[in-house]
């Protein structure tokens, strides 16, 4: 959980492209004492999982991802997940 919200705070900052993004978000984590990071994204969206397979993210293979919604339920949804070694 404290990834996510790290990466979500990153992210907004327009400041910096997204590759930039991302390596901010991935120091961040890593000074937090984790090892691994990861995310999840959609099949379907191959100009995502290109980028992130050049930055050094390993696709892990399919899985659902029970999505939190606005109401507070979980919405499954198809993804692949992402991981890269800190």
């Amino acid at each position: 959980m404290v990834a996510r919200a790290v990466v979500c705070s990153v992210a907004t900052d327009r400041k910096l492209d997204l590759g930039d993004r991302l390596a901010a978000a991935e120091e961040q984590v890593r000074a937090a004492g984790h090892g691994e990071i990861w995310l999840a994204v959609v099949p379907g969206n191959t100009t995502a999982r290109r980028f992130y397979a050049a930055h050094g993210w390993v696709d892990r293979g399919a899985e659902t991802y029970d999505a939190l919604t606005l109401a507070g339920a979980t919405v499954p949804v198809p993804v692949h997940r992402y991981v890269k070694a800190l």
